[in-house]
C-alpha cells in the first residue's frame, strides 16, 4: 500500500485525571475509552490494503500501583505467547517522555476477515512500549499486518518521540528511535485539558 508522510495533529487529552499529548497522523480519529482503573486514546487511521484490519496506535493508562515495567511487560508477553505464529522478536530498553521505558516487538497470526465463511491466517506485528508514572502504567503500542506494518512505523515512532506527561523535569529526552526532524505543519485538535500530575514520576537518569 503506498502511503504518502502524512501531516500530524497534536491531540492534548486526559487518562485517569493525568493530562498527555502526542502527535498523530492527520485524518484520524481519536476514541476515548473508559473503564474502572483504564483508560485509552483509540488511534484508528486507514484500513490495510486487503480492507479488512483497522491501522491503529493507542495509548493506555491503568491504575497499577504495585505492578513494575518489568512485571507488566513479562504479563504482556505471556498473554499472547499461546497466540497461533506467536514470536517474540525483541525486547529491550528505551526512553519515552523523559523517562525509562521497555519496548517489546513481537508478531503472531489471526483470521481475517473476522466472521467470514473463508478466513485467512495472517500475520500480525506488534511494537509496544511500557512506562511508569507513579501509581499509573502507561503503554504505546501500534500493530498491523505485516505487509502494511511498516508503512505507518514512522508516523508511530513520531507518536512516541512526542509523548508527554505533565511535570517534566530537565531536559525532554525522546524515545530513543525518534530521531527525525519534528514534523513540520503540526496542527492541534480541538480538544484541550489543563495539565494536571503528582510527583511519583521516575525519569530516566542520563548517563
Amino acid at each position: 500500500m503506498e502511503t504518502k508522510q502524512p501531516g500530524y495533529i497534536l491531540h492534548e487529552g486526559t487518562l485517569l485525571g493525568t493530562s498527555c499529548r502526542f502527535l498523530h497522523p492527520s485524518g484520524w480519529d481519536v476514541r476515548k475509552i473508559s473503564e474502572e482503573g483504564y483508560e485509552e486514546f483509540f488511534v484508528a487511521g486507514p484500513r490495510d490494503s486487503t480492507g479488512n484490519y483497522t491501522i491503529a496506535f493507542t495509548v493506555v493508562a491503568t491504575a497499577s500501583p504495585r505492578q513494575t515495567v518489568e512485571e507488566a511487560t513479562d504479563e504482556l508477553l505471556a498473554a499472547h505467547g499461546n497466540m497461533p505464529g506467536f514470536a517474540k522478536l525483541s525486547r529491550q530498553e528505551t526512553t519515552v517522555a523523559g523517562r525509562r521505558a521497555i519496548e517489546v516487538n513481537f508478531e503472531f497470526s489471526m483470521l481475517l476477515p473476522p466472521n467470514s465463511m473463508n478466513p485467512q491466517q495472517v500475520q500480525i506485528r506488534h511494537e509496544h512500549v511500557l512506562l511508569k508514572r507513579g501509581d499509573t502504567l502507561w503503554e504505546l503500542y501500534y500493530e498491523a499486518p505485516e505487509g502494511n506494518y511498516e508503512a505507518w512505523l514512522d508516523a508511530f515512532h513520531t507518536l512516541l518521540g512526542s509523548f508527554q506527561l505533565p511535570g517534566d523535569t530537565g531536559s525532554h529526552v525522546p524515545y530513543a528511535e525518534a530521531s527525525k526532524p519534528f514534523p513540520q505543519g503540526v496542527e492541534e485538535d480541538e480538544a484541550r485539558y489543563p495539565a494536571e500530575g503528582g510527583a511519583n514520576d521516575e525519569p530516566a537518569h542520563n548517563s
